[in-house]
């Protein structure tokens, strides 16, 4: 009798977020205030300012979860590593 073992693998970027405009207004933000990064962009981009949110790459959070096992989360830095 064989055991089939069902895993189910994510793999998330949760690198912090950037706002990439004018050298002196450039700004990183954590993964976590990505809505500080959206709310600056806008700001700058009301003053006629061009701006864009980028997502950089360098966290990469892989969850691995099996049936009857607790969940397992493990951080890489890059995506081929994960």
């Amino acid at each position: 009798m064989s055991i089939k073992s069902a895993v189910n693998l994510n793999i998330n970027n949760r690198s912090p977020s950037h706002v990439q405009s004018q050298p002196l207004l450039d700004a990183q933000f954590s993964f976590s205030a990505r809505h500080k990064a959206h709310d600056y962009r806008e700001s700058i981009q009301a003053q006629g300012r061009g701006a864009k949110l980028i997502q950089l790459e360098t966290s990469f959070l892989l969850r691995l979860r099996r049936k009857g096992v607790k969940a397992q989360a493990l951080a890489f830095d890059t995506f081929k590593e994960a």
